[in-house]
């Protein structure tokens, strides 16, 4: 298996549209093709897998920790290349530091780096750009570069700059492609599904690559080695994931959101629910009727609920049974676009009023302006489904939502900063709040999550 990552100096520099070509003229020419994106983003791996069924995960220091992240690169190893998408700025880390950024992945893995640079109207100051992100760390697997958002008429001018003062190699560019750019909202780019042509302007970019880049070039910095494999678990249409390591019956059936409106899950936290023996079941709040037969617990992960509220807030059977499921004790996780859907009314930016759950009494608004962004730390006040008392927990917030009751069961705080809140509402069958966790870290919040649905599932049968 080869493997490269994909990095730039900033974010919005063209990252995941060059990934995601990369990823389609390999699959073209026959390869099997795997990515991973850096950091805790859910959106790039849509793209990544939105490409002949890229197997695609996330790889977050941060949240998972050193081994877990290593465990999710393991199993990649039957793919001929695999390519890691960076986040932000190739050295942005945690708090002002290198901690959990595409830097620190990239050394850990030992994978070479191509930055894709977008030069914007500058002449020789490029070359100082480059020069202080080849500089900066020596150990930093830095190979080569691409240029992006670049005529054809400035590429050796660029090319020549950037090789003479750098001793790096240029692979190519990539010119503004019109009618070919992918949409963005407040939260990245929007959703492959959710781009009118995207297909149409992917194979077009792909096929653009093809002529501008020199793929034997980026091919021949490519490194030999393993790397860590989240499978494709619970697509958007699958109806049923079933554990294949579990010959008998599996311990419990863990009901899994997965929809237009909810579709922010870590690959690895599902997979991990299922290696400890839980069957996961997926089903739409915005039309099925009802949980799937024989729920012993309840995943309600993130998206963009607000975006269809007319479909899940007029599904008044899903909406009465989730609250009843809540009510009788079932293990929940709803994490937020989830713990939106739980609030007793969401009101979107527009000003409309919609129903939700009302697992709690609240009301949720949009605001203009993001909330609370970036990693934070939780720390438990009390020994709960997911969460001993006083453990902490990494955790990642970015929303544009807010209620009128956050919660007071965690202590929120941010790395860096002189900044804590309290937030979140927890108990021996619940966790609902904004922030988003990774069940496959080095606490053992899957195993706990299992075990209280099999425990759920053994009453019921009593």
């Amino acid at each position: 298996m080869k493997k490269l990552m994909i990095a730039s100096d900033s974010s919005n520099s063209g990252k995941t549209v060059v990934t995601t070509g990369l990823l389609q003229i390999f699959a073209d020419r026959g390869y099997s093709v795997g990515a991973l994106k850096c950091g805790p983003d859910y959106i790039d791996p849509m793209f990544h897998e939105s490409v002949q069924g890229v197997r695609s995960g996330n790889i977050d220091l941060f949240l998972m920790g050193e081994e877990a992240a290593k465990r999710v690169t393991d199993g990649f190893s039957d793919l001929d290349i695999v390519l890691f998408e960076g986040v932000m700025g190739f050295y942005d880390g945690v708090a002002g530091t290198v901690r959990g950024s595409a830097y620190e992945i990239a050394r850990l893995t030992d994978t070479p780096v191509i930055l894709v640079i977008d030069p914007g109207a500058q002449g020789n100051t490029i070359a100082a750009r480059v020069l202080g992100m080849k500089e900066y760390a020596p150990d930093n697997n830095i190979a080569g570069v691409i240029l992006n958002r670049c005529s054809k008429s400035r590429y050796d001018f660029y090319k020549d700059i950037l090789e003479r003062e750098n001793g790096l190699p240029v692979f190519g560019y990539l010119e503004k492609l019109a009618d070919a750019d992918f949409e963005s909202r407040h939260l990245g780019l929007a959703s492959p599904e959710e781009i009118d042509g995207y297909r149409e302007k992917l194979k077009k970019t792909a096929s653009a690559m093809e002529e501008t880049l020199d793929i034997d070039g980026i091919t021949s910095v490519m490194t030999q080695g393993t790397v860590l494999c989240v499978r494709s678990v619970c697509p958007v249409n699958s109806r049923t994931v079933r554990n294949s390591d579990t010959e008998n019956r599996p311990l419990c059936r863990i009901a899994v959101a997965r929809d237009e409106a909810f579709s922010f899950y870590y690959r690895n936290s599902l997979e991990k629910l299922e290696k400890l023996g839980a069957e996961l079941v997926c089903f739409s709040p915005m039309r099925d009727r009802g949980l799937p037969d024989g729920t012993d617990a309840l995943y309600l992960g993130g998206g963009y609920p607000e975006l269809h509220m007319d479909e899940l807030s007029g599904n008044k059977a899903m909406r009465a049974q989730i609250k009843q499921a809540v009510d009788q004790g079932m293990p929940v996780i709803a994490e937020c676009g989830g713990f939106l859907y739980l609030q007793d009314e969401i009101i979107t930016a527009e000003g409309e009023r919609f129903k939700g759950c009302g697992v709690f009494r609240g009301r949720a608004a949009a605001c203009d302006r993001p909330v609370r962004f970036g990693y934070c730390v939780m720390k438990a006040k009390n020994n709960s489904v997911l969460f001993n008392k006083d453990e902490e927990i990494p955790a990642h917030e970015f929303h544009y939502w807010d209620t009128d009751g956050n919660g007071n069961d965690m202590m929120i705080s941010k790395p860096g900063k002189d900044l804590s809140y309290e937030e979140c509402f927890v108990n021996e069958n619940l966790y609902a709040g904004f922030p988003h966790v990774c069940l496959d870290t080095y606490l053992p919040l899957a195993e706990r999550f299992v075990k209280a649905a099999a425990k759920f599932r053994a009453e019921k049968e009593r």
